[in-house]
């Protein structure tokens, strides 16, 4: 749901799960699923390289795979 859905309620997601990282893969075939359900969500962000204010892309990661850590509130 935080991939597919309301971008808005993604970050509210993410938090309420105390998740202190976000891992997206792009070649996974769930990616371009959830992309699908909403042009302005979570997953369509990641791919295009994007990610919101609240995840900050971490380096060295290759071959489809994102890692982003989540900003403290």
């Amino acid at each position: 749901e935080a991939f597919g859905g309301d971008p808005v309620r993604a970050e509210a997601i993410v938090r309420r799960e105390r998740a202190a990282y976000v891992v997206f893969c792009a070649g996974d075939p769930e990616a371009s699923v959830h992309a699908e359900v909403r042009r302005d969500n979570l997953a369509n962000r990641l791919l295009a390289g994007k990610p919101p204010a609240w995840l900050t892309p971490l380096p060295g990661y290759r071959g489809g795979l994102s890692v982003y850590r989540v900003a403290p509130l």
